[in-house]
């Protein structure tokens, strides 16, 4: 694996190794070539030199035989033939020779044929005049020895040219090849410092690089065996065909393996033979395909680790000579995925129903960007000023022209000093919608820094149907207050004025009772009358004590339950008593109340326990209470109270018929007549208003024959 990557990293400066040692090779292949082409120049010069030599005997025979012409014309005598002969001959071999030596230079050749003519026009004049010397007049000598001087001139010039052409071939030849000396061992030198440097400096990367490769070759080591990563390196293992069919490990993590394994004992050894359920599996065909396509491959799977579902991502890497396989444990990475979808669903089916349940409140949100005067509205903000969402850009300047003229000198005022001193905001303004329709907003902001610039976040809010409820409710409490008014003059008038008669007449009646004279008759009907003026002034009370209930007057004190009920039992002692009336309580708790009322309460109920007996068995009332959290109660009240104190009366009287439990609370409500049972319908409604005004709530059961159950819920 590491291998690999460093030959790979490297493969520059070996490239450019090699291109220097090749550099090298070139130099010395030039200095080959450029030693033989040195070489075949000093042939080149000798052959040269040679001709130049042979054209300089050549030069010499010429130069006796115009001697030997000059001498026998001096001494009017005949040439020597042998000498003449010998001369020519060998002038012809040297001609031969030259025309041999010239045959590759044209010009040269040319010349020296031109000296072969002349030669013979020479030999051939030299003859005849020798031959015919005697018998030849002087004029015809003459001429022939003209012919033979002009022969000999010709020569002389041709050989001239010929040893001038010479000299300057050679003297071309020294040039150039001091020319291309000099220039191709600079060449050599330049070309052999470039290499050699470039050698150096390849050899020297090369060294850097293998420091460099030690060094972050133990850093990766390191990084790999502290991963949670398991790192491992296949290479391939051949048939006869050339086939991969398994893998061997080169390398592995340190990491925790699937199997048990640990590193060392995994190096070296066949894949198939530590894990031979790839076979089985399918997983060996993939890494053998990853490897023979060079694709890498990705995927991923589950495998029971310690009898847990363990999710793991299989990567295969393919290269020229191995696989890295990384395998990596996901089930974190794909529980927080998971997760994430989760909460990313909850998140939106939040953000649909806030988009719901601002509809329904009819309320919106916005982020105001002070500095730069952008605004962000919610949807439902669009919709409360009768736009559709997003139909107009939103901003401050643009927001204030919804506001009712009237507002906007309360808006201004607000918006500035929130603007100014960066404190929060709430009022209620009017808007004037797109429709023309004014409504009335509830704005509360408050200041918060978002992306290090400072913004008024808040909710607006249509309270339009609150104002005007509020409005309505204020007209209803000024009509409530004058009515009050109205009846606390009437508990004057039925405390005094209406009282005041029944008095006077109960006092006549008492006075006529006492008359001996009456008949028995006349006493019936002053009884009856009597009785009547009694249930009138009952009436009065009750009514007196049923209107006085809910006066703001009275405030709540702890009030101790068990004092109360025995308050009760000592003013009923001796109704209880003539009842023969058993009564049975547990301890009851102390409750913010007022104690009167609370009096009254148990007065009420027990009294009317005791007048609905059963005259055939004894009476017996149970009072019960417990303490009950407001969530486990299931009857149907308005629970502002996190608690509640339960309590029972009970009793095993009359009963009342079930479907009656709702009207006995009202007033003037009677389930018996009057000459079965005395009353005026007002106690028990007297006893759900001090309940009500005491936040609590009062209901009753009752089974006729058997009894009934009234149930309090007191706040605790």
């Amino acid at each position: 694996m590491f291998e690999n990557s460093f030959t790979q990293s490297n493969k520059a400066y070996v490239v450019t190794s090699s291109i220097a040692i090749g550099m090298l090779l070139v130099v010395f292949i030039v200095s080959y070539v450029f030693f033989q082409d040195f070489q075949n120049a000093t042939d080149s010069s000798k052959i040269n030199y040679d001709e130049y030599i042979k054209l300089e005997e050549l030069s010499k025979k010429y130069k006796l035989m115009q001697t030997e012409h000059l001498e026998a014309a001096i001494l009017r005598r005949k040439l020597d033939p042998d000498k003449w002969y010998t001369i020519n001959n060998d002038i012809y071999i040297s001609i031969q020779g030259l025309l041999f030596d010239f045959r590759n230079k044209p010009k040269q050749l040319e010349r020296i044929n031109k000296i072969a003519e002349e030669q013979n026009k020479l030999f051939g004049n030299l003859v005849e005049l020798d031959t015919t010397f005697s018998s030849l007049r002087n004029s015809i000598k003459k001429k022939k020895i003209l012919g033979i001087n002009s022969s000999l001139h010709k020569i002389d010039s041709i050989k001239k040219h010929i040893l001038e052409q010479q000299k300057e071939d050679i003297s071309k030849l020294v040039t150039y090849r001091e020319e291309k000396n000099e220039s191709v061992i600079r060449m050599m030198v330049i070309s052999s410092a470039f290499a050699l440097l470039l050698l150096l400096f390849s050899l020297y990367r090369l060294f850097v690089s293998r420091k460099l490769y030690f060094k972050t070759n133990s850093l990766l080591k390191s990084i790999l065996n502290a991963s949670t990563d398991i790192v491992r390196v296949y290479t391939p293992v051949y048939d006869n065909n050339k086939e991969v069919i398994d893998f061997k490990i080169e390398y592995a993590s340190s990491a925790k393996e699937i199997y048990g394994y640990n590193s060392k004992e995994l190096l070296g050894r066949l894949v198939t033979e530590v894990y031979p359920e790839l076979k089985v599996s399918g997983e060996l065909q993939k890494l053998i395909d990853s490897f023979s396509l060079q694709k890498s491959i990705e995927e991923v799977s589950e495998i029971d680790v310690d009898e847990e579902k363990t999710t793991y991502l299989r990567r295969f890497f393919p290269s020229q000579d191995d696989i890295k396989v990384i395998i990596s444990d996901i089930s974190k990475s794909r529980k927080y995925e998971k997760d994430l979808s989760k909460l990313n669903h909850e998140l939106k089916l939040s953000n649909d129903l806030l988009k719901e349940a601002e509809k329904i409140a009819e309320m919106g949100s916005y982020i105001w960007f002070m500095k730069v005067d952008h605004t962000i509205l919610s949807d439902n903000v669009y919709r409360i000023l009768g736009y559709k969402p997003q139909e107009f850009a939103s901003s401050s300047v643009k927001f204030r022209e919804f506001v009712h003229p009237d507002d906007l000198e309360l808006y201004d005022k607000n918006i500035n000093e929130a603007y100014q001193k960066e404190q929060a905001v709430e009022f209620i303004f009017r808007v004037i919608t797109k429709e023309n329709v004014i409504k009335h907003l509830y704005t509360n902001g408050a200041f918060n820094e978002h992306d290090n610039k400072i913004t008024m976040i808040g909710i607006i809010q249509d309270v339009t149907k609150q104002v005007e409820t509020e409005l309505q409710l204020q007209q209803k409490n000024a009509e409530l207050v004058h009515q009050n008014v109205e009846l606390e003059s009437f508990n004057r008038i039925a405390s005094h004025d209406l009282q005041e008669p029944l008095r006077k007449v109960q006092m006549y009646l008492s006075r006529l009772t006492n008359d001996d004279e009456l008949s028995e008759k006349n006493k019936q009907y002053i009884e009856r009358a009597n009785s009547a003026s009694l249930r009138m002034r009952t009436l009065i009370n009750n009514l007196l004590s049923f209107s006085r209930i809910n006066r703001k007057e009275d405030d709540l004190s702890l009030v101790n339950l068990n004092n109360v009920l025995q308050d009760v039992i000592d003013d009923l002692s001796l109704t209880i008593e003539e009842a023969n009336a058993v009564l049975e309580y547990t301890e009851l708790p102390a409750v913010k109340g007022i104690e009167f009322q609370l009096n009254q309460l148990f007065n009420n109920l027990i009294s009317n326990a005791i007048k609905y007996r059963n005259k055939e068995k004894d009476l017996k009332v149970t009072i019960t209470s417990k303490k009950i959290e407001a969530i486990d109660i299931d009857e149907p009240f308005v629970k502002n109270h996190q608690a509640y104190y339960l309590i029972k009366v009970i009793d095993n009287g009359i009963g009342f018929d079930n479907n009656m439990r709702d009207k006995i609370f009202e007033m003037f409500q009677r389930l018996h007549l009057k000459h079965e049972y005395s009353g005026t319908g007002i106690g028990l409604a007297i006893c759900k208003k001090i309940v009500l005004k005491h936040q609590g709530y009062i209901q009753a059961t009752g089974i006729k024959g058997s009894g009934a159950v009234f149930t309090i819920y007191l706040p605790a």
